[in-house]
């Protein structure tokens, strides 16, 4: 089951931009980009699994949501309780994000961060496009 995250923290500045999605999105999803918009990125398509962004807000379909890239720095995650040292992956639910182990066959496996401590993600996209065998 993904997690749940309600708000996130940062100690330094994380730049973010204002994307436009293609269906509705809720805040704290994976997105990637189809076209000119962004659509709620999973593990169970290819196309789907190249996630790109993590939204900071909510949006209807042709909407505007601030949302921030996917590699090089660290955020709190307010909600779940992370794993220390455990690799959190795209989930095969839309926009869900789930410990690596929750993966099934077939699902394509990109890596977004390893959870340092019980609540702080290290950001470190990698789109791998291999699939669990």
């Amino acid at each position: 089951m993904p997690i749940t995250i309600t708000g996130v923290t940062a100690s330094t500045y994380v730049a973010s931009d204002c994307i436009k999605v293609g269906e509705a999105v809720p805040a704290f999803s994976m997105v990637y980009r189809l076209g000119e918009v962004y659509m709620l990125a999973d593990a169970t398509d290819l196309a789907k699994s190249r996630a790109a962004y993590f939204t900071l807000t909510t949006g209807a379909l042709d909407e505007f949501v601030f949302a921030v890239p996917l590699s090089g720095y660290s955020l709190g995650l307010i909600g779940p309780t992370l794993v220390q040292g455990t690799q959190y992956v795209l989930s095969a639910t839309p926009g869900g994000i789930d410990a690596r182990s929750a993966l099934v066959t077939g699902n394509f496996i990109t890596e977004l961060f390893l959870a340092s401590d019980a609540s702080t993600a290290k950001w470190s996209l990698d789109v791998t496009e291999i699939a669990v065998g």
